[in-house]
């Protein structure tokens, strides 16, 4: 008579070795998501049928002139890199800016008022608004609210601090 206690180690081993094969025949890009040349050309079927006009600048980087009611002309700029799409506007260059603290909250408070968005300064010290997502989930209606939302914030935001610019 057998008195020992099932072994329950048993299926979690075989469950784990189950893991590390698949690990091992899963290919990294599949994991990761589409290429960069798969995504480019995903993004460029959406501009296309988005109805907007837009200009190719590169296989990966696009641009949508916009009219604001505040921001008179700007442009909307899509870009990929593998299964990332970034969607923003460079709203002011430093050169127009003073980074006071008064400044500086009232970008922490548009930050936190717009939804979907992030508000900032990029590597040059200009201010942005931008929207990342990947482009494996992204559906022509996501893709003309992400379009919408980041030029309409652009907009909004640059009524908002145009008075407190050195050259509006």
């Amino acid at each position: 008579m057998n008195t020992r206690a099932p072994c329950l180690f048993r299926p979690f081993a075989a469950l784990l070795v189950a893991v590390i094969v698949i690990g091992f025949c899963v290919p990294p890009a599949a994991a990761a998501g589409l290429t960069t040349a798969e995504s480019s050309a995903k993004t460029e079927r959406l501009l296309a049928d988005s109805g907007h006009t837009f200009v190719k600048k590169t296989d990966t980087v696009w641009f949508i002139e916009y009219h604001g009611k505040s921001l008179a002309n700007y442009k909307v700029i899509v870009a990929v890199e593998d299964d990332l799409m970034v969607v923003f506007v460079t709203v002011v260059r430093k050169a127009q800016m003073q980074l006071t603290p008064e400044f500086a909250e009232k970008l922490l408070r548009a930050s936190s008022r717009f939804d979907r968005v992030k508000i900032g300064l990029d590597n040059d010290g200009d201010l942005f608004v931008r929207c990342d997502a990947s482009v494996r989930v992204t559906d022509l209606t996501e893709f003309k609210a992400l379009l919408d939302q980041v030029a309409n914030v652009s907009d909004e935001l640059y009524k908002d601090i145009r008075g407190s610019l050195i050259s509006p």
